[in-house]
């Protein structure tokens, strides 16, 4: 779409243009005259249709006045027929059963019937039941005749309803004379006058249709949604187009067309004229009570609870008292909004300008806000972060100047971490670290991740708040963090483990031990003397053959030196994750051998083994010398 055309037209006659995929981003139609002009897919950002004339064209109105006459006509011939041989059909019984009454007493009773009928049919509009009523058969006569007014006037206003009711009359003269004229003559008064009178009754009847229709009554809901689709047509068609932060205050939109697939963020309806007759199905402008706020930016002390409100401008809206509970007014604008005492307990605030705000006494609980909501401005004396005035901030005064965005600002940008078990603080420290570098490579911004507390809720349950810079996803850290956590606490597992295995395999070797001492010493002890041996200097251990054996005892110093380096080497190779868990839990084992006083060269060169095959072509020889060097000292 190539912008090729000049963006003012104001107070220019535009009628029945059509400027369909034109793109008129910032165009100023002001004072124009768009009636039955096609924005059809349209782009239309920020364009200004301050005070324009949208709806149907003149020729268009006539043609609706002329269709609205003909479905009268259509439905009066037809109220008149059914009038006429319901007469016939009572004449018809009275004769069967004999029974002297003549035509104008029978008009009588076909009069009576109807205003009866009509009667019922206001009562149960009263009790809510009125569709159900009209399921019975003679229903459809009065359904037919309502729709055809209720749908004129609800579309082109009290002019065209009269007509339409003007036709429906005339419709049912025609009827009547059609009917009286196959009959006898003598009866065709009787027959006109039931019709007539009938007539009458429907007509008053579907008055009382349309003043319902027209004040939006939720039973007639269907009937004005139809009178409004045909009503638009040929009307300033805004189907598909995008209207986004286009301004529509005090523009005339009877007779406008929008639909679902219209996009109308942060479009300004304020004062606009007949927005009630234009067709909006699919948008923001379909619910009454959101419409009403946009066009008057009045909700004081009303209830928009559960109610979506994405992208809805409001800006300098008044809502005090107003619950906005569970609302979504994601994207929306209320600038300079007044809040006051206003429930937004739930409510959806993701990307909301609340830029100057006031929210004093405001109910703020479990309110979803995050960095893309605006709150520069924003203040308030206090406010509530619990449900019926609890938890009040501050607990006592009024927040000085900035304290309120500060307040939320600290909320905004720190992570909470929930930890149901406890802490494990070597894990944290680890996961933490590892999060804090990464954020140093990929952040922008000069500040780190900083722990800013840590609340113990009770019953092994603690949350660690963590500050985070503006400009980092918060879901991405936290789900990297637990991740990583996770990993840590296996790991240490994992050691913590093997260090219970090296223990119950020192326990059976130091009973082994035990056991072949006391054999060796029961072997000598049985044995006959034959020299006197001294033995100096290191501890021997004699055999049952009486040779002398010298047991070597291992330098921890040594071994200490030599996996140190062998940790120092690893650590410069690169290896997946899995290789280096594999790497940590044998490093790990071999430092807890060089703790015990006789390191077991069972388990030592177990590990040299296992490190040996984990980084085979990976390492150089400066570690398998090392490696040689520590099973040398075995």
């Amino acid at each position: 779409m190539q912008n090729n055309i000049p963006l003012d037209f104001s107070n220019q006659n535009l009628r029945g243009k059509s400027f369909k995929n034109k793109n008129l981003s910032g165009a100023d139609f002001s004072g124009a005259d768009i009636r039955g002009v096609n924005f059809k897919h349209a782009i239309l950002r920020n364009a200004n249709f301050y005070q324009a004339k949208c709806g149907l064209r003149l020729r268009n109105k006539f043609l609706l006045i002329l269709f609205s006459m003909l479905g009268g006509f259509i439905s009066g011939v037809f109220s008149a027929l059914s009038v006429s041989f319901f007469f016939l059909i009572i004449k018809g019984l009275y004769e069967e059963l004999s029974i002297g009454i003549d035509d104008y007493s029978i008009t009588s009773v076909v009069i009576i019937v109807f205003f009866l009928f009509a009667s019922l049919s206001i009562f149960f509009i009263k009790r809510k039941n009125f569709f159900k009523f009209l399921q019975i058969g003679i229903g459809v006569l009065v359904l037919g005749f309502a729709v055809a007014v209720a749908a004129a006037v609800a579309v082109a206003g009290a002019g065209a309803g009269a007509v339409a009711g003007a036709g429906a009359v005339a419709g049912a003269g025609a009827g009547a004379v059609a009917v009286a004229g196959a009959g006898a003559v003598a009866g065709a008064v009787a027959v006109v006058g039931a019709v007539v009178g009938a007539s009458v009754s429907c007509i008053f009847l579907s008055i009382y249709i349309v003043i319902r229709t027209i004040r939006e009554d939720e039973q007639f809901n269907s009937l004005r949604k139809s009178g409004l689709f045909w009503g638009s047509i040929g009307g300033t068609n805004f189907n598909a187009a995008d209207l986004t932060d286009a301004n529509f205050s005090k523009a005339t939109l009877k007779g406008c067309r929008f639909n679902k697939n219209t996009v109308m963020n942060r479009v300004c309806f304020k004062d606009a004229i007949s927005i009630k007759y234009a067709n909006c199905k699919g948008t923001l402008l379909e619910n009454i009570t959101v419409r009403d706020l946009l066009n008057t930016g009045n909700g004081s002390g009303k209830n928009y609870s559960g109610l979506n409100m994405k992208g809805a401008f409001l800006e300098n809206a008044d809502l005090t008292n107003a619950d906005l509970s569970e609302a979504d007014i994601s994207g929306a604008i209320l600038q300079n909004a007044i809040l006051r005492n206003a429930n937004l307990n739930k409510t959806q605030c993701l990307d909301t300008d609340f830029s100057g705000a006031d929210f004093t006494s405001a109910c703020l609980e479990s309110w979803n806000i995050d960095s893309t909501t605006c709150l520069q401005g924003a203040y308030a004396e206090y406010v509530y972060l619990l449900s019926y005035q609890r938890e009040r901030r501050p607990n006592s005064g009024i927040f000085l100047e900035n304290e309120f965005c500060k307040l939320f600002q600290e909320i905004l940008n720190t992570v909470d971490f929930i930890f149901n078990n406890g802490i494990d603080w070597q894990a944290f420290m680890v996961s933490f670290d590892n999060i804090r570098e990464q954020i140093k490579i990929h952040s922008e911004s000069d500040n780190e991740l900083s722990v800013q507390s840590i609340e113990n809720k009770g019953e092994g349950v603690f949350v660690v708040k963590v500050n985070v810079p503006p400009d980092i996803d918060k879901a991405q850290i936290h789900e990297h963090f637990s991740q990583d956590y996770q990993q840590q606490l296996a790991l240490i597992e994992d050691r913590f483990q093997v260090k219970l295995e090296m223990k119950d395999t020192e326990i059976a070797r130091f009973r082994e031990h035990n056991t072949d001492l006391k054999q060796i010493i029961h072997s000598l002890a049985n044995r006959p003397i034959r020299d006197q041996i001294n033995v100096t200097g290191d501890t021997v251990i004699g055999n049952e053959q009486g040779i002398l054996k010298k047991q070597t005892f291992i330098s921890n110093e040594s071994l200490k030196d030599e996996v140190s380096a062998l940790k120092a080497e690893i650590s410069k190779l690169t290896c997946n994750n899995t290789k280096q868990k594999e790497l940590d839990i044998h490093l790990n084992t071999l430092e807890n051998q060089t703790l015990l006083n006789q390191p077991s060269p069972t388990i030592v060169n177990s590990c040299l083994e296992s490190i040996s095959n984990i980084i085979q072509g990976a390492a150089g020889s400066a570690v398998f010398d090392i490696i040689q060097r520590i099973g040398g000292l075995f």
